[in-house]
């Protein structure tokens, strides 16, 4: 079972229905599909937190269907706003720019032929910059090569543009967001 927190979600085989209009398969479907919602929920549950540094994180976590052809694939996202104390005060003001946040935003998805990808980009002070990163070699070859690509129309729609780059492999898992909740009193 995952943690709360944890990004992307595991990915889980769909077994194959053995007869058509099998209605107990539909249901373990159905169910796993409404767990996987569940559990973006409680990832989202401490959609505010305050960091080690002091400022303030705001996270957003959510799966969209995308259809390929005749299957649904799912898209993850996590999004993530994080404010220093003194953005924190501006926006009781209402004159906070939300340029001058820090964003993040992290996207897993896996696209046939492709394979399995993963995405984090970041703005901060309107600047862009990003990194990806494909399980297979192949894939992370051909996504380096058009990276130059990608940097020149994202200038072209008028973003400051940083590091772009694409990595073989899986991202390195750092600190993950904890549900610090509890949702029985152990005390009482």
């Amino acid at each position: 079972r995952p943690q709360p927190g944890t990004f992307p979600l595991p990915s889980r085989l769909l077994q194959s229905l053995e007869e058509k209009g099998d209605l107990q398969q539909l249901l373990r479907l159905a169910a796993a599909a409404i767990s996987r919602v569940q559990s973006h929920q409680l990832a989202s549950l401490q959609q505010t937190g305050t960091t080690e540094s002091g400022n303030q994180q705001t996270t957003w976590q959510t799966e969209i269907p995308l259809r390929h052809g005749q299957e649904f694939i799912p898209l993850q996202a996590k999004l993530q706003r994080e404010d220093t104390p003194r953005q924190q005060a501006d926006s009781q003001r209402e004159q906070r720019d939300p340029l001058e946040s820090l964003w993040r935003i992290d996207l897993a998805f896996d696209l046939p032929p492709l394979g399995p990808l993963q995405v984090q980009a970041q703005l901060t002070q309107g600047r862009l910059s990003g990194q990806l990163w494909a399980e297979r070699p192949q894939t992370a070859e051909l996504i380096d090569s058009q990276l130059g690509s990608l940097r020149e129309r994202l200038l072209a729609r008028g973003l400051d543009v940083g590091d772009l780059e694409c990595n073989p492999g899986i991202p390195p898992q750092g600190p993950r967001t904890r549900l610090e909740q509890r949702w029985v009193d152990e005390t009482a």
